[in-house]
C-alpha cells in the first residue's frame, strides 16, 4: 500500500520535471528537449508562439487527462490519441486537436512571439540598394 501512496506523487514530480518546465525554459516554440534536439517548435493557429497558458493546458491534458487517465483504464485515451494522430489530416495528437496547436519544423520556419514582431520582421528586411548607375558598353 505504501508503494501506491509513493508511486503517484513521484509520477507527478518526474512529469512536470520532464515534459512541463523544459517548455518554460524554451519559449520559442514551447520545446521539450526532444523536441530542441529534432528543432520541432509549436505555434497557435496564427502561426506564433503559444502562450504559457496554452502550453499549461496542453502539459494538463497530456498528462493528466492522457496518460494519467490510461493508467487507470488500461490505456483507452491514449489509444484515442495515436488514433487521432494516425488518421487525422494534420497528424495532431488529442492536447493539440483541442488547443489548436500545430508543431513545425524551426529549421525552415521562423516562430514569432507576437503579431508586432512578426510585422517588424518583414518591415526590417535587409536589401541590397538599387544601383542607378548606367553600365558603359564602350
Amino acid at each position: 500500500m505504501l508503494l501506491f501512496a509513493d508511486l503517484l506523487p513521484a509520477y507527478l514530480i518526474t512529469g512536470i520535471l520532464v515534459y512541463y518546465v523544459p517548455t518554460l525554459f524554451f519559449v520559442r516554440g514551447r520545446r521539450t528537449l526532444g523536441k530542441a534536439l529534432y528543432q520541432i517548435g509549436l505555434v497557435d493557429s496564427r502561426v506564433l508562439n503559444p502562450t504559457v497558458a496554452r502550453a499549461t493546458a496542453r502539459f494538463a491534458i497530456f498528462y493528466l487527462a492522457e496518460l494519467c487517465l490510461s493508467l487507470a483504464t488500461f490505456g483507452i485515451p491514449y489509444l484515442i490519441s495515436f488514433s487521432l494522430m494516425v488518421f487525422s489530416k494534420r497528424r495532431q495528437g488529442f492536447p493539440d486537436y483541442m488547443l489548436g496547436l500545430t508543431e513545425i519544423d524551426m529549421s525552415r520556419t521562423k516562430i514569432y512571439k507576437t503579431m508586432g514582431e512578426a510585422e517588424m520582421d518583414k518591415i526590417n528586411t535587409y536589401k541590397e540598394p538599387v544601383d542607378f548607375k548606367v553600365p558603359n558598353y564602350d
